[in-house]
């Protein structure tokens, strides 16, 4: 018997007010930890108190803010043990969720997705292992391991979820307002020069920040959500998010993650023209309605970095390619071909083909952007980074994982006639697009912390369609 729990309007607005505040006062008296410790406080204490499925949903939003807000590196000392906010959170999700199988209150998601993520997890842990016994440095080892088990989160997300069409709405609402402050974030570092994550280059103001990649998926699902709009009341709020949103991966400066976005856009756009019995006519006016505001948004957001001094448009313009020649033969560019050339040699025997090099493990090689040889445990690129660390078992790990999901999210796309489930179906493929695009450059899906995000995303597609919506052929598994 699965509970039904409503979140308040008014508690959300108040929470994601609440974590806004620590973040302005985080960065403006540097008391950042103490006041983040007061944001995971609330909902540690109802899960203690409260039946854990109720707790699990608001630990899954508070842990969606934490991420993509970057108030995870918050850490905390447990004795010698360095111990970060956002890693308490998961592994408390998990452990109640396993707590709360063996009474049969929790399930297991069935399905290809689950076994393609089990399979990843499993492989990184025999990475792990293979790399301390190979003498690679374990504390890198750990480091390069510690963000697969992220992708563990759909489990529990799946259970929560997967039968909860209005849970999942306040979790999309959650990781569109996660985007939102995320872009407030890096726009208040941009604006304050906080640390060494803030500098300037030849292209502008740079405040550097893999977490853009979380809030793309945010500005994904907040496009998709334009497209099943009936009235234009919310618009209102929809401009401004999307600007913030959208200043924060500007402010970024990730060209793979620009292009990723576009891309994903892109398919977004063509499946929801291809999908569903709607007139031709609706579907120009949606689209150009959509592409209306986009433009709206860029030109709102190039006044508000040029009014601020962060960038001006041309050095924009000037970033799309480099500052030391076009995108494929720039510097960085350059940088990569190199390690991922180092790495083709490392692995190019049948051991290094099957296992990899482990994880921790290190190459040397020259950076052309830092005019020196340097030596390395992780390169630009999810693909070559499991390549070196677990051979091609987990380079087809990771794809099958990212291509079923993303053609999974397409068909069910098609077939679906509920307008707020296809929109969500929708911005799940085009993440999934741009992240599997922007992985090739970047190390993503495998080098960062959002993957208990991903993991949500994958547990997204269980969602069944709420009661008297007209939805076909909709699985049963994930």
């Amino acid at each position: 018997m699965t509970e039904s729990f409503r979140i308040p309007d008014h508690a959300v607005t108040a929470g994601l007010a609440v974590i806004l505040a620590v973040i302005a006062a985080g960065l403006v008296f540097d008391c950042l930890p103490q006041l983040s410790l007061g944001v995971i406080a609330v909902p540690l204490i109802l899960v203690m108190v409260m039946y854990p499925k109720r707790g699990l949903i608001l630990l899954l939003v508070v842990q969606s803010a934490l991420e993509i807000t970057q108030l995870d590196v918050v850490t905390f000392y447990l004795g010698p043990m360095r111990v970060r906010l956002d890693e308490v959170l998961f592994w408390w999700i998990m452990l109640l969720w396993l707590l709360a199988l063996p009474d049969r209150k929790a399930r297991v998601a069935t399905g290809a997705t689950p076994r393609f993520i089990m399979l990843l997890v499993g492989i990184a842990v025999l990475s792990l292992v293979w790399g301390v016994a190979a003498g690679n440095d374990p504390g890198h080892a750990a480091i390069m391991f510690k963000n697969y088990p992220g992708y563990l989160s759909f489990f529990p997300a799946a259970w929560l979820i997967s039968r909860d069409r209005e849970t999942a709405d306040h979790l999309i609402l959650a990781i569109i307002a996660g985007g939102v402050l995320g872009g407030i974030n890096i726009i208040a570092r941009g604006y304050l020069r906080v640390d060494e994550t803030v500098y300037e280059r030849g292209t502008g103001l740079r405040v550097q920040s893999r977490q853009a990649f979380a809030i793309g998926v945010a500005l994904l699902f907040l496009l998709t959500r334009i497209l099943s709009l009936r009235n234009r009341t919310n618009l209102k709020i929809i401009i401004p998010a999307g600007v913030l949103m959208m200043t924060g991966i500007i402010l970024s400066q990730t060209r793979s993650l620009w292009y990723g976005i576009i891309l994903g856009a892109v398919v977004i756009l063509i499946l929801y023209t291809l999908s569903g019995n709607r007139k031709t006519w609706v579907v120009l006016r949606k689209i150009l309605g959509l592409t209306l505001l986009v433009g709206v948004f860029f030109i709102v957001t190039m006044s508000v970095v040029n009014s601020f001094g962060f960038l001006e448009t041309e050095d924009v313009l000037k970033r799309t390619e480099s500052e030391t020649g076009n995108y494929l033969t720039d510097a960085t560019f350059l940088a990569r071909a190199l390690s991922w050339l180092e790495i083709l040699k490392e692995v190019n025997n049948p051991a290094g083909l099957v296992l990899g090099k482990g994880m921790g493990y290190e190459i040397t090689y020259f950076r052309v952007d830092y005019m020196q040889r340097m030596t390395w445990s992780f390169v630009d690129s999810s693909y070559f980074q499991i390549l070196l660390n677990a051979g091609i078992p987990g380079v087809l790990a990771l794809i099958l994982l990212f291509g079923h999901g993303t053609v999974k999210a397409a068909v069910l796309a098609g077939r679906e006639r509920d307008p707020g489930r296809e929109a969500m179906l929708l911005a799940i493929c085009g993440s999934f697009v741009m992240l599997a695009s922007g992985s090739v450059f970047m190390s993503a899906i495998t080098n960062y912390r959002f993957t208990v995000l991903y993991g949500v995303l994958f547990a997204l597609l269980a969602v069944k369609p709420g009661h008297g919506t007209d939805s076909a052929d909709l699985p049963g598994k994930a």
